[in-house]
């Protein structure tokens, strides 16, 4: 919870869901299975408020794959970008774990 006389933060929820076969194709050992969109956005609006945030809205992108570049594709960005304007949130939380190229040197 904030702390007392301080406005909870604004949240706005992201999440990528991989469409056909790229939701089928072999996963790395240990990683979780394909998410249902509608679960995962439930179990993150939890966590969130738990964690003190009001949510404000939520958007989830469907896509064969993720973007490299941006996740969830530079349109779908605009959308978030003008979601975050529109309710006035203070941060967009992601629904999908990130993956850093190592480096090996």
């Amino acid at each position: 919870m904030p702390p007392t006389g301080t406005a909870a933060e604004r949240a706005l929820l992201v999440a990528l869901e991989i469409t056909g076969s790229g939701a089928r194709r072999s996963r790395v050992p240990g990683d979780a299975p394909p998410f249902q969109a509608e679960e995962s956005m439930a179990e993150l609006a939890t966590l969130a408020k738990s964690a003190g945030a009001v949510v404000v809205d939520s958007i989830v992108q469907s896509r064969p794959r993720a973007d490299a570049a941006t996740l969830i594709g530079s349109g779908k960005v605009d959308d978030v970008r003008g979601a975050i304007q529109l309710h006035g949130a203070d941060v967009a939380i992601f629904d999908n774990a990130v993956r850093l190229p190592f480096s090996g040197r």
